[in-house]
This record gives structure tokens, sequence and C-alpha cells, in this order.
């Protein structure tokens, strides 16, 4: 297998993806700004492989998983997005609300100093807020991946527990509770609108 094909398949693996999302065409909408995605790159050695890219709030790319070979990436070919950010709406507001917003959002662990949200103005406070916002949207993936992957475990033991319980009856246990982790997760979101704003959106559940 080529690289550039290994290359893309490890960063599916890691992505949790079966194919690539759709490219990105290079212009973000209010609602609509990318935080993690799969990018394609042209290394030093003329490789051309994948790797898996996040943005901070000014817009500026990181890549925290090369998977293709060592050697030094000299630019970014294609983009693909899978994770957007979740706003809670903050950016719909005026300015003074919005900081307000943000900082009832805002997380003691968050690395990004709260004073800047009354420091700054303009597109340079939207960087600030992005931030912040991309921050509490990010622990609180890794804290749902922590739990679903502690119920996963107790699933499969009761299963080796119980023999009784047919393969069926454990999959669609399983299956009910990863809906159940989804509708929290968007319960949440509608939970922190309502809040701030008064108002839960219009947010759409996924279809599992």
């Amino acid at each position: 297998m080529r690289i550039k094909e290994e290359s893309l398949a490890i960063a599916l693996q890691n992505a949790h993806l079966k194919e690539l999302p759709k490219q990105y065409k290079g212009k973000d909408k209010d609602d609509n700004f990318w935080i993690e995605a799969i990018i394609l790159v042209r290394k030093r050695n003329l490789d051309e492989s994948y790797a898996i890219a996040r943005r901070n709030g000014h817009g500026m790319l990181n890549i925290i998983l090369d998977c293709g070979r060592m050697s030094p990436v000299m630019g970014v070919m294609n983009i693909y997005p899978y994770l957007y950010l979740e706003d809670y709406g903050v950016f719909s507001v005026p300015e003074k609300e919005r900081i307000k917003a943000t900082e009832q959002l805002y997380m003691p662990s968050c690395p990004v100093d709260k004073r800047l949200l009354r420091e700054t103005k303009g597109e340079e406070l939207n960087c600030v807020i992005r931030d912040i916002l991309i921050d509490r949207q990010l622990r609180n993936l890794e804290e749902d991946v922590r739990k679903n992957a502690l119920d996963e475990r107790e699933v499969s033991t009761d299963f080796r527990a119980d023999g009784s319980e047919d393969l069926d009856n454990s999959g669609k246990e399983m299956k009910d509770r990863k809906r159940s982790k989804v509708i929290g997760q968007y319960g949440r979101i509608a939970k922190a609108s309502e809040f701030l704003f008064g108002t839960t959106g219009d947010k759409e559940l996924p279809t599992l």
C-alpha cells in the first residue's frame, strides 16, 4: 500500500470515521467554524500524506497527529473537517451580551486568560471567545469519551457474567446507552442556550 493510502487509513481510524468528510472550501460561515480536520499535506521528501489538525480561535492550524513518514510539512493541500465549533449562539448577540455569555461558559481550567474578554474588542474578542469555547467543547468531548469507555466496559462485563442475555440484547443495550449520551450532549447545549439567552434554539438531534 502506498504512503498516501496508508496514512489515510490511520487518520480515519484515529478520527473514528469510515470515509473522508466533505472538503473545506476555504471560508467559514458564522455558525460553521471547524476545529478538527483530516488534512492532506505535502512533505519535504515529496510525499503526499494525511494528518489530523486542530485550529485555535484565530484560525491557526496545528498538526496533532502526522500519519505519514517523518519529514517536515511544506504545505497543506486539502482540508476535510469533521468537528465544528458549538458556539451556543454567542455570536448572534451584541458584544456586551456576548462577553457575559462567554464568562458564564468559561471553565476554571481553561488556559485562556478570562480578563481578555474585557480587554479586547472586535474580531480579536471573537477569537478569544472561540478559544474559550473550543477548550470547553474539547474537554466535554474527552469526558464523554471517558464515560462511554466505562459504559462499554460495564456492558461487556455484564454480558460475560450473565449467560442468559443474548448478543442481540447486549447490542441493543449498548445502542440505547450511546443514544442517551448523544441526547445528553445536545440537552446540555439546549440548557446552556436557554440559561444564557432564555431560548433553546433550533438544535436537531442526529439520527442514530
